[in-house]
Protein backbone atom coordinates (compact mmCIF):
# COMPACT_ATOMS: atom_id res chain seq x y z
CA UNK A 1 0.00 0.00 0.00
CA UNK A 2 1.65 3.36 -1.20
CA UNK A 3 1.13 6.11 1.24
CA UNK A 4 0.24 9.79 -0.17
CA UNK A 5 2.11 12.53 1.44
CA UNK A 6 1.07 15.94 1.28
CA UNK A 7 2.86 18.14 -1.19
CA UNK A 8 5.04 20.58 0.19
CA UNK A 9 4.70 20.13 4.35
CA UNK A 10 6.03 22.19 6.72
CA UNK A 11 8.33 20.90 9.75
CA UNK A 12 6.48 19.28 12.47
CA UNK A 13 3.23 18.68 10.54
CA UNK A 14 1.43 15.01 10.92
CA UNK A 15 -0.20 12.45 8.41
CA UNK A 16 -2.24 9.57 9.88
CA UNK A 17 -2.60 6.48 7.78
CA UNK A 18 -4.64 4.18 9.42
CA UNK A 19 -3.36 3.85 13.17
CA UNK A 20 -0.62 5.25 12.20
CA UNK A 21 0.84 9.03 12.50
CA UNK A 22 4.07 10.25 10.55
CA UNK A 23 5.64 13.65 11.14
CA UNK A 24 7.88 15.92 9.00
CA UNK A 25 10.89 16.61 10.61
CA UNK A 26 11.72 18.99 7.84
CA UNK A 27 13.47 16.40 5.42
CA UNK A 28 11.50 13.25 5.77
CA UNK A 29 8.55 11.88 7.27
CA UNK A 30 9.31 9.54 10.35
CA UNK A 31 7.06 7.58 12.54
CA UNK A 32 5.37 9.61 15.26
CA UNK A 33 7.49 8.59 18.56
CA UNK A 34 3.82 7.52 20.23
CA UNK A 35 3.15 4.49 17.80
CA UNK A 36 4.27 1.13 18.39
CA UNK A 37 7.25 0.32 16.38
CA UNK A 38 8.67 -3.26 17.80
CA UNK A 39 7.64 -6.29 19.53
CA UNK A 40 9.43 -9.81 19.73
CA UNK A 41 6.99 -13.16 19.96
CA UNK A 42 7.15 -16.44 18.39
CA UNK A 43 3.74 -15.30 16.69
CA UNK A 44 3.36 -12.37 14.81
CA UNK A 45 1.54 -9.57 16.60
CA UNK A 46 -2.25 -9.06 16.16
CA UNK A 47 -3.20 -5.77 14.42
CA UNK A 48 0.32 -4.48 13.43
CA UNK A 49 -0.01 -0.69 11.68
CA UNK A 50 2.58 0.34 8.53
CA UNK A 51 5.97 0.08 9.71
CA UNK A 52 5.73 -2.47 12.48
CA UNK A 53 8.88 -4.19 13.38
CA UNK A 54 8.60 -7.84 14.81
CA UNK A 55 11.31 -10.15 15.95
CA UNK A 56 10.23 -13.77 15.82
CA UNK A 57 12.15 -15.04 18.74
CA UNK A 58 11.78 -18.93 17.34
CA UNK A 59 13.37 -18.66 14.72
CA UNK A 60 15.48 -15.31 14.76
CA UNK A 61 13.91 -14.02 11.89
CA UNK A 62 13.03 -10.00 11.61
CA UNK A 63 10.18 -8.96 9.58
CA UNK A 64 8.41 -4.99 8.74
CA UNK A 65 4.67 -4.97 8.43
CA UNK A 66 4.51 -3.65 4.87
CA UNK A 67 1.37 -3.53 2.29
CA UNK A 68 -0.67 -5.62 4.76
CA UNK A 69 1.73 -8.72 5.06
CA UNK A 70 4.93 -9.11 7.35
CA UNK A 71 8.34 -9.09 4.95
CA UNK A 72 11.38 -10.41 6.17
CA UNK A 73 14.18 -8.07 6.48
CA UNK A 74 17.72 -9.90 5.21
CA UNK A 75 17.45 -13.56 5.96
CA UNK A 76 17.72 -15.23 9.17
CA UNK A 77 18.60 -19.07 9.11
CA UNK A 78 15.41 -21.29 8.63
CA UNK A 79 15.06 -22.98 11.75
CA UNK A 80 19.21 -24.07 11.69
CA UNK A 81 20.49 -25.50 14.92
CA UNK A 82 23.91 -25.87 16.51
CA UNK A 83 23.59 -29.23 18.06
CA UNK A 84 26.32 -31.20 20.57
CA UNK A 85 26.12 -35.26 21.40
CA UNK A 86 27.54 -38.31 20.97
CA UNK A 87 24.60 -39.66 18.98
CA UNK A 88 23.12 -38.52 15.41
CA UNK A 89 20.26 -35.95 16.46
CA UNK A 90 16.36 -37.43 15.91
CA UNK A 91 15.32 -34.52 13.92
CA UNK A 92 17.54 -32.41 11.50
CA UNK A 93 16.79 -29.20 9.43
CA UNK A 94 18.69 -28.58 6.37
CA UNK A 95 21.70 -26.46 7.13
CA UNK A 96 21.78 -27.89 11.13
CA UNK A 97 25.36 -28.14 12.54
CA UNK A 98 25.93 -31.22 14.45
CA UNK A 99 29.26 -31.58 16.53
CA UNK A 100 29.08 -35.55 17.83
CA UNK A 101 31.24 -35.06 20.79
CA UNK A 102 33.25 -38.15 21.49
CA UNK A 103 34.70 -38.34 18.31
CA UNK A 104 35.29 -34.82 17.37
CA UNK A 105 33.70 -34.58 14.10
CA UNK A 106 31.37 -32.25 12.56
CA UNK A 107 28.33 -32.77 10.47
CA UNK A 108 26.07 -30.29 8.53
CA UNK A 109 22.20 -31.69 7.50
CA UNK A 110 22.15 -31.61 3.77
CA UNK A 111 18.93 -32.35 1.63
CA UNK A 112 18.54 -32.56 -2.29
CA UNK A 113 15.98 -33.80 -4.05
CA UNK A 114 17.31 -37.16 -4.01
CA UNK A 115 18.49 -37.37 -0.26
CA UNK A 116 19.12 -36.17 3.27
CA UNK A 117 21.98 -36.61 5.18
CA UNK A 118 24.67 -35.79 8.00
CA UNK A 119 27.65 -34.76 5.60
CA UNK A 120 31.04 -34.17 7.35
CA UNK A 121 32.84 -31.09 7.46
CA UNK A 122 36.22 -31.39 7.34
CA UNK A 123 37.48 -34.47 8.70
CA UNK A 124 38.53 -34.92 12.25
CA UNK A 125 40.62 -38.00 13.94
CA UNK A 126 39.70 -41.37 14.03
CA UNK A 127 40.72 -42.20 17.59
CA UNK A 128 44.08 -40.32 16.43
CA UNK A 129 47.20 -40.70 18.25
CA UNK A 130 50.55 -39.22 18.11
CA UNK A 131 52.46 -42.65 19.73
CA UNK A 132 56.33 -42.62 20.31
CA UNK A 133 57.49 -46.13 20.85
CA UNK A 134 60.84 -48.71 19.10
CA UNK A 135 57.67 -50.67 17.64
CA UNK A 136 55.14 -49.68 15.51
CA UNK A 137 51.64 -49.26 17.30
CA UNK A 138 49.08 -52.12 17.25
CA UNK A 139 45.65 -51.65 15.31
CA UNK A 140 46.38 -47.63 14.05
CA UNK A 141 44.04 -46.08 12.38
CA UNK A 142 44.60 -44.08 9.32
CA UNK A 143 46.04 -40.25 9.61
CA UNK A 144 47.69 -41.96 13.27
CA UNK A 145 51.30 -41.04 13.55
CA UNK A 146 54.16 -42.80 15.36
CA UNK A 147 57.58 -41.28 16.26
CA UNK A 148 59.97 -44.05 16.21
CA UNK A 149 61.96 -43.23 19.37
CA UNK A 150 64.90 -45.51 18.51
CA UNK A 151 65.53 -43.83 15.04
CA UNK A 152 64.14 -40.32 15.52
CA UNK A 153 61.20 -41.28 12.42
CA UNK A 154 58.35 -40.39 11.63
CA UNK A 155 55.35 -41.85 10.34
CA UNK A 156 51.72 -41.54 9.31
CA UNK A 157 49.23 -44.58 9.10
CA UNK A 158 48.01 -44.13 5.12
CA UNK A 159 46.54 -46.85 3.18
CA UNK A 160 47.25 -49.92 5.57
CA UNK A 161 50.91 -49.05 6.05
CA UNK A 162 53.20 -46.80 7.91
CA UNK A 163 54.72 -43.65 5.54
CA UNK A 164 57.94 -41.93 6.48
CA UNK A 165 57.59 -37.97 6.80
CA UNK A 166 60.00 -35.76 5.70
CA UNK A 167 63.15 -37.73 6.31
CA UNK A 168 65.55 -39.10 9.73
CA UNK A 169 69.18 -39.74 10.21
CA UNK A 170 69.66 -43.65 9.51
CA UNK A 171 71.99 -44.00 12.64
CA UNK A 172 70.58 -44.42 16.09
CA UNK A 173 73.98 -43.11 17.34
CA UNK A 174 74.03 -39.58 15.20
CA UNK A 175 77.27 -39.94 14.55
CA UNK A 176 76.90 -39.48 10.95
CA UNK A 177 78.55 -36.09 9.27
CA UNK A 178 76.22 -34.06 7.43
CA UNK A 179 76.82 -31.13 4.82
CA UNK A 180 75.54 -27.64 6.02
CA UNK A 181 72.16 -28.27 3.62
CA UNK A 182 71.38 -31.17 5.62
CA UNK A 183 72.34 -33.62 2.89
CA UNK A 184 74.83 -36.94 4.01
CA UNK A 185 77.36 -37.13 2.60
CA UNK A 186 78.64 -39.67 0.09
CA UNK A 187 75.18 -40.69 -0.48
CA UNK A 188 71.70 -39.80 -3.32
CA UNK A 189 68.50 -39.32 -1.51
CA UNK A 190 65.57 -38.15 -3.66
CA UNK A 191 67.85 -37.80 -6.36
CA UNK A 192 70.03 -35.06 -5.18
CA UNK A 193 73.90 -36.26 -4.90
CA UNK A 194 74.80 -34.79 -1.14
CA UNK A 195 78.73 -33.32 -0.54
CA UNK A 196 80.53 -34.13 1.74
CA UNK A 197 80.43 -30.61 3.74
CA UNK A 198 83.31 -31.77 6.19
CA UNK A 199 83.16 -33.04 10.29
CA UNK A 200 83.50 -31.05 12.80
CA UNK A 201 86.68 -31.09 14.54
Amino acid sequence: MAIDFPASPSANDSHTVGTTTFVYNGTYWGRSGNTSKFSASDTAPSSPSLGDLWYESDTGKTFIYYDSTWVELGHASDGQTFLTSDTIPSSATAGDIWFESDTGKTFMYYTDANSSQWVELGHAAENLLLTASDAPPTSPDPGQFWFESDTGRTFIRYDSTWVEMGHAIEDPNFSLVFNIDGGKSGTVYGGISALDGGASA
